[in-house]
């Protein structure tokens, strides 16, 4: 509901683009990606650690299958947390050496 309500705080024109065009110094801006990415992030690696679990319970090949989908699933949580670290590093003004 936080991120929900941070959403609807702002202008409508604020969200018009994308993650890569939007204003990260705007609070309501860079909660919304925050905070939506790190609940991502902890859903991911939760999800991740179930996996992992069953793969060493189970027996071939659903444990290849399910060690393929860990592998994953821990690649898109790390994922996320780089996002994060892009999120903070933007909220806090640092233009990108983008091209000219």
């Amino acid at each position: 509901m936080a991120i929900t309500a941070a959403a609807g705080s702002v202008p409508h024109e604020v969200f018009a683009g994308s993650f890569s065009t939007a204003d990260m110094t705007t609070p309501q801006i860079t909660f919304f990606y925050g905070g939506a990415g790190l609940y991502l992030m902890y859903a991911l690696g939760t999800a991740c650690r179930w996996t992992r679990r069953y793969a060493r319970m189970s027996r071939r090949p659903h444990s290849t299958g399910l060690w393929m989908a860990a592998v994953a699933l821990g690649a898109m949580a790390v994922a996320r947390a780089i996002r994060a670290v892009i999120v903070t590093v933007r909220a806090a003004g640092v233009q990108g050496s983008g091209p000219p």
